[in-house]
């Protein structure tokens, strides 16, 4: 059989022993073209599955076997660029991934039905994802993400607040991979069950809002994700405090959408009323506070204040180097 390799062995064997050397080599490669892209995808989807179960034995074990089967995968068909950005993605993370002195043995990991030992699963999962995420690995984060949506789903949990949790990673990173439409219909199927479950002020319903947003804006749906954004922010300043970071979060964002949809002068208004907030909360050199400032620097140059902008970026600089 074409598929089967134990028949291409006898095949090249026979031939070996007739003399014809060529011939055998020639029915091994054209076998192995046969099934190529096939294994390709199988070692593909074993490494996504090991990618999956990363958290649960301090990392190295499933993370080298989910390398070995993305090797494969990799030169199986190295034309497939999503093989090649897989293991490039994982060879990161192991790099970042603590050393684990006994490695115990592999399992296809048993998911947990027990809602206390299920909860405990799931946050734990969710630390290596917000980890991860933060570290720009969104394909591994995306794996740990499902895996812990299939926790919520087989414990009964998907409903509640820890579900919600896992159900609002899962959006975020499929929006951070770029597959912001899925992402979009994610969070609009769970923010009613979140506001039924945790109320409507909850601060993660709320943040699951501002996520609404961000991903509506992505998908170039701006002028709708303002209309969100604005009608969250009194929400969110009566909840959460005029210097929350989740209210920063709301100000910076709606500044962020009047720009993209060509207000650019209320948008400077917004964010030169928003800095010093940000600057008091958070401190001068914070992340939040630079990307807030370029954002300034944006709506200045598109106002027609070039040269003010230009100062701005040169005084931004040294700082962002630093």
């Amino acid at each position: 059989s074409l598929w089967n390799p134990a028949d291409w062995l006898t095949s090249a064997d026979r031939e070996r022993s007739e003399g014809n050397d060529e011939k055998a080599t020639r029915l091994l490669r054209n076998g192995f073209d046969n099934v190529r892209t096939d294994l390709a995808k199988v070692t593909s989807s074993l490494a996504e599955h090991h990618m999956g179960q990363i958290d649960e034995t301090e990392d190295r074990p499933h993370l080298g076997t989910a390398i070995r089967f993305a090797r494969l995968s990799r030169f199986l068909d190295p034309d497939d660029k999503t093989h090649a950005q897989t293991l490039d993605e994982l060879l990161l993370v192991w790099g970042d991934a603590p050393e684990a002195e006994d490695i115990p043995q592999l399992d296809d990991g048993s998911i947990p039905t027990d809602p206390v030992e299920a909860t405990s699963a799931i946050n734990s999962i969710i630390g290596r994802v917000q980890k991860l995420s933060t570290g720009g690995h969104y394909q591994v984060a995306e794996r740990l993400a499902a895996r812990a949506e299939l926790i919520a789903q087989r414990s009964g949990l998907f409903d509640q607040p820890v579900g919600c949790v896992a159900r609002y990673y899962g959006a975020l990173v499929l929006h951070n991979t770029g597959r912001s439409l899925e992402a979009l219909e994610k969070i609009r199927t769970l923010l009613p069950v979140m506001e039924r479950v945790q109320g409507s002020e909850h601060p993660n319903v709320l943040a699951t809002r501002n996520l609404e947003a961000q991903i509506l804006r992505a998908t170039g749906a701006s002028s709708e994700a303002l209309e969100k954004v604005r009608a969250l922010l009194p929400v969110s300043e009566r909840v959460q405090g005029s210097e929350h970071q989740g209210l920063l979060a709301n100000r910076f964002l709606e500044a962020q959408l009047l720009y993209a949809t060509g207000e650019s002068e209320e948008a400077l208004e917004k964010v030169r009323t928003l800095l010093p907030v940000m600057k008091r909360a958070q401190g001068k050199e914070h992340p939040d506070v630079l990307t807030t400032r370029y954002l300034e620097a944006q709506s200045l140059h598109a106002t027609g204040a070039s040269s003010e902008a230009l100062e701005k970026v040169r005084a931004l600089l040294p700082v962002s180097e630093r």
